[in-house]
């Protein structure tokens, strides 16, 4: 940052403004995950899976040439937008991902958003790696462009390749999902969700600095945090098997906030309490980031089971509703 404000005062302007997109896409994703809700089954699971994928890919491919720009005000004020952009269709692509993926399976909707969030936290961890690399070769461009490319691919073949739907133009009826409103036990889900989601914003903002008090140099950093987002990954789709086989949510409802913060706690003091000590901090590290997403994947169970208990049906409405609260949930607490 020092070097940045040395260099040219127009970059004390580009910061400032990139990291106000970077708000902005967390807040519009909060936002349009729940407001996407309705939309999705009157439009058509597919037909928003589609339309957003290429929308997404449209968006990186776009912010893969503002290292072109001649200011860094217009880096900041163009990056803004396509940062609202971008939240908009990556919201419209995860509530119609995760409704199809219920809708084709719905007896085992559980075990594969389990999958699911494990995958998105492989892409956690593999994806600096490889925009790492890319970034080397050609700054911006090819880390944005390379990516943008694949998922316009992607939903060019998605397009050809899903089946078609009978009913994208239906009227949707969500007067069903106001019992969901009035469920108690999916209430404590909501605030579950909430709780962790609001944890793992926490937890990211200060773990570099944290282990960079271990002087262990960038590479050995980065392997840690790979590692972390791993376990992570692992634990999700474990989890949500688990779900699908007996019902523990409720354990998770209890055990999960209360282990995270245990640990959070003992992670957070333990250089004060015993000074410098790698293996107990990483071991305190892998243990918080495996309760978390475990205790996050109770929340997701909780809400499914009593959308089940509620006597929902299996219909796009429903998962939708669930996918919407979940994820914009997520970004909520992303936002503390």
């Amino acid at each position: 940052m020092p070097v940045c404000i040395i260099a040219h005062p127009s970059y004390i302007v580009q910061d400032c403004l990139f990291d106000t997109g970077n708000v902005l896409h967390e807040r519009y994703s909060m936002q349009y995950h729940s407001r996407r809700s309705p939309q999705i089954p009157t439009i058509g699971t597919k037909r928003v899976f589609v339309v957003s994928m290429a929308g997404l890919g449209a968006a990186y491919f776009a912010f893969g040439f503002l290292q072109f720009t001649c200011s860094g005000t217009t880096f900041g004020i163009i990056g803004c937008f396509i940062r609202a952009a971008e939240a908009i269709f990556y919201a419209g692509l995860m509530n119609s991902g995760n409704t199809m993926i219920c809708l084709a399976t719905p007896d085992k909707a559980v075990s594969l958003l389990g999958m699911t969030d494990g995958l998105v936290q492989v892409g956690f961890a593999i994806g600096p790696l490889i925009a790492g690399a890319l970034y080397s070769v050609s700054g911006f461009t090819l880390a944005f462009v390379v990516p943008g490319l694949l998922l316009i691919f992607t939903a060019i073949g998605a397009q050809f390749g899903l089946p078609k739907e009978s009913n994208a133009l239906g009227i949707p009826c969500f007067e069903d999902i106001k019992r969901l409103l009035a469920d108690l036990h999916f209430i404590a889900g909501v605030v579950l969700i909430l709780t962790i989601s609001t944890a793992i914003g926490f937890l990211e903002a200060p773990m570099e600095i944290y282990f960079s008090k271990f002087n262990l140099g960038v590479m050995l950093e980065g392997v840690i945090l790979f590692s972390g987002w791993m376990a992570g990954a692992l634990t999700s789709p474990f989890t949500g098997w688990m779900l699908s086989k007996c019902k523990i949510e409720w354990v998770l409802l209890t055990a999960g906030p209360f282990l995270v913060a245990i640990f959070a706690f003992v992670f957070g003091i333990l250089p004060d309490i015993v000074g410098p000590n790698l293996p107990l901090s990483l071991t305190f590290f892998f243990l918080l980031i495996m309760t978390t997403s475990a205790a996050f994947m109770g929340g997701v169970g909780i809400l499914l089971r009593q959308a089940e208990s509620c006597g929902l049906a299996n219909d796009i409405v429903t998962y939708t509703f669930i996918s919407a609260v979940w994820l914009s949930l997520l970004y909520l607490g992303y936002c503390q």
